[in-house]
C-alpha cells in the first residue's frame, strides 16, 4: 500500500483544496460481475472487455467534472494492470490524471487512503458499491469498510445507489443474481 499513500498524497498536492470525487471501477463503473463467470480468457482480457454500467458515468464522473471535482479513480486490482486500467477509463471517457489512477491490494485500503484525502476538511465523495459475491449469487457487502467510510464524513454512495442509477438508465444486460 505504499505506492497507492504516496499516490494519493502526491495528488493532495496538486489538489490543493478542491472537492475531489473516488470513483471505483469493478461493479460501479464497469459491469464486472457477469465476467467472473464467463467462459476463457485471461484476466487482463476479461478486464479489458469490461462494459460500462448503465448511467454510471454519467451521474458519478460527468457531473463530478461539471462540478469542478477532481477525480481519483480506486480500484481493487492489482498493479500489473495499472496500464490496462487507464486505458479502459480512457476507452470509456473517463479523463483522469495517471498519477490519479490508484490500485489497491484489498477493499480495506481504501478508508485509510480516502481519509488522507479528506483530511483538513476537503469535500470527498465516493462512489463504490464495496460488495463481492454476486457471481456466485451471494452478494455480499463490505460492511467494515462501509463503516469506516461513514466514520470519516465523505458523500458514500454505495451499492444501492449504484443500482438505483443503473436501473433508470435502462438496466443491465444481465440482472444480479
Amino acid at each position: 500500500m505504499f505506492g497507492a499513500r504516496w499516490q494519493v498524497r502526491r495528488f493532495v498536492r496538486s489538489a490543493a483544496d478542491q472537492p475531489v470525487t473516488v470513483l471505483d471501477i469493478d461493479n460501479t463503473l464497469a459491469d464486472a460481475w457477469p465476467s467472473l463467470v464467463a467462459p476463457g480468457g485471461s484476466e487482463s482480457e476479461r478486464l479489458a472487455g469490461l462494459e460500462p454500467l448503465p448511467g454510471m458515468k454519467a451521474i458519478a464522473y460527468d457531473d463530478a467534472v461539471a462540478h469542478d471535482r477532481r477525480i481519483v479513480v480506486m480500484s481493487h486490482r492489482h498493479l500489473w494492470h495499472g496500464r490496462l486500467t487507464r486505458r479502459w477509463l480512457t476507452d470509456h471517457g473517463v479523463d483522469v490524471d495517471p498519477w490519479a489512477v490508484v490500485l489497491v491490494s484489498a477493499a480495506s485500503d481504501k478508508p485509510d487512503l480516502i481519509a488522507i484525502l479528506s483530511a483538513g476538511g476537503r469535500d470527498v465523495e465516493v462512489w463504490d458499491d464495496l460488495s463481492h459475491g454476486t457471481e456466485s449469487g451471494t452478494t455480499q457487502r463490505y460492511t467494515d469498510v462501509v463503516a469506516a467510510l461513514e466514520r470519516l464524513g465523505v458523500r458514500y454512495h454505495g451499492l444501492d445507489e449504484i443500482e438505483a442509477v443503473v436501473a433508470e438508465a435502462g438496466g443491465r444486460r444481465t440482472a444480479p443474481r
